[in-house]
């Protein structure tokens, strides 16, 4: 258990190798230590807090599942970097790019956004022209 012990006193304190300083508090949950302060200040020692230690817990990010189909990245002209800046404004599909490239109220947003990359991610959104081939 950590304890915390509010130090009203100077004190070396042998078992740490540490000169603790009057009017400030030392944690610890070291039992040798929290006996040398018990023993030195007994009730003085005033313990302020006993908490039990927590073991810390490595947490993984969320992982987004994304349809392969809809995966932003997949557009040309769209990198990691873009993609980034992209996500930053919340759009973080295939169709959502769609829907912001092709709406007319947002163009000069996404022209902004993207710079020089907005022709080329423009290109996955054109209509292709069919042109007859010539035999």
């Amino acid at each position: 258990m950590i304890k915390r012990f509010k130090i009203n006193h100077g004190l070396f304190l042998k078992s740490a190798n540490r000169l603790l300083t009057p009017n400030t508090n030392y944690s610890t949950d070291d039992a040798e230590q929290q006996k040398e302060l018990l023993e030195v200040f007994g009730e003085a020692a005033e313990e302020i807090v006993s908490t039990p230690i927590k073991a810390k817990v490595e947490t993984k990010p969320e992982e987004k599942t994304v349809n392969p189909d809809d995966d932003i990245t997949l557009a040309k002209g769209v990198g990691a970097a873009t993609a980034t800046k992209l996500e930053a404004k919340g759009i973080t599909t295939f169709s959502g790019l769609k829907a912001a490239m092709t709406d007319k109220a947002r163009e000069e947003e996404m022209k902004e956004l993207l710079g020089t990359a907005y022709t080329k991610v423009m290109e996955n959104f054109q209509e292709k022209t069919n042109s007859p081939e010539v035999k």
